[in-house]
């Protein structure tokens, strides 16, 4: 497959395709409520943890939720990632995803909502240390904190729902210790990235490093997340394709992270958070811009040259990790077989992050 080939909507152009994977969206969705409700929560703290999950961005309060198709902009979602991992796990193309057996998609479903739910909780908590959520705002960090831990708790409930149908209890046990390693490695970036607020002395690779481990092993999770459920019921895959679909998964995370920072960095950026510029975020962008990408006397016009320099290099280094993904998806097929699905979260499209 060539590079110019791994940019193609690919079955994003099927109204078929589309129609289907929304389908499974908004079931998941449905697996989703139905989860919450039957935890017999106090009602108001129901409220609470469907508002967060109904906010702008997440599946359930998303238009394919009331019946529009999915479009570019749920490529990088939890849940859509999730199915497609499973899909892809599977060995599946877009003559045989319709084929799937029902217990296949229940699986992917309950890992999608897994996705989903701790997503969200991962969210909640960075908007509480980042102080930047009108939500959090409202109701205060008590009880934001504590919805955070009902989402935290929800997932592996939800995953442990794929054990119903046909799926190995051995899969099941890995990816629950996949949940938790990869979500240790999500609260250290978060713990790393809150100390360099107040540094003034970070380099270029802690900054990356940090964005490795908050958003790339978020991404990693999400996926292996749905492979693991993709397979059962006679599918099997060696431990060298989970390490590659981790690897994937890894490349994408940072990619995506790379391209919000430079758009949150651009300068007349305006948001109803804080921006990374006011919070002091050492993201990529922001600490090239700081240490000066070029060598003039300051001034209002080297400053803005400045900027658009330092966008400018974080642009190329976002685009090389685009290309290594793009690589190892190349990997990834050379020694598994096609993965159609994947490619389109490949898209340099920015309406998608």
């Amino acid at each position: 497959m060539s590079k110019q080939s791994a940019y193609l909507p690919g079955w994003l152009n099927d109204p078929n395709a589309r129609q289907f994977f929304s389908e499974q969206l908004r079931f998941t969705g449905q697996f989703i409520v139905k989860h919450l409700q039957a935890q017999n929560l106090d009602p108001a703290l129901f409220a609470l943890v469907m508002e967060c999950l109904q906010e702008p961005g997440k599946l359930l309060g998303r238009p394919v939720m009331r019946g529009e198709p999915l479009g570019r902009m749920e490529l990088h979602t939890w849940p859509l990632l999730a199915l497609l991992a499973a899909v892809s796990a599977a060995g599946a193309d877009l003559a045989s995803i319709s084929t799937l057996p029902v217990s296949f998609w229940h699986r992917a479903r309950a890992a999608a909502a897994a996705a989903e739910l701790i997503g969200k909780a991962v969210d909640l908590v960075d908007d509480i240390q980042d102080n930047d959520s009108p939500f959090v705002d409202r109701i205060g960090v008590p009880l934001a904190l504590n919805v955070a831990v009902v989402l935290y708790e929800l997932a592996p409930l939800a995953l442990s729902r794929a054990r119903e149908f046909g799926w190995p209890d051995a899969l099941a046990h890995i990816a629950l210790k996949e949940m938790h390693v990869e979500t240790l490695n999500v609260w250290q970036g978060q713990y790393v990235d809150i100390q360099m607020e107040s540094r003034n002395a970070v380099t270029e690779e802690e900054a990356l490093k940090t964005t490795e481990l908050k958003s790339g092993s978020m991404v990693a999770l999400v996926y292996k997340l749905g492979a693991y459920a993709g397979l059962g019921e006679g599918r099997d895959r060696p431990p060298e394709y989970i390490a590659e679909c981790r690897r994937l998964a890894h490349h994408l995370g940072v990619w995506l992270q790379l391209i919000n920072d430079i758009h949150d960095a651009m300068p007349g950026k305006t948001t109803s958070k804080k921006s990374d510029r006011e919070r002091h975020k050492k993201t990529l962008p922001l600490l090239l811009e700081a240490q000066g990408m070029i060598g003039m006397a300051p001034n209002r016009e080297s400053a803005a040259l400045n900027t658009q320099a330092a966008l400018a290099y974080a642009s190329v280094f976002a685009e090389t990790i685009q290309e290594r993904a793009v690589g190892v998806l190349k990997d990834l097929e050379a020694a598994f077989g096609p993965h159609p699905f994947l490619w389109p979260i490949l898209s340099t499209a920015r309406e998608q992050t």
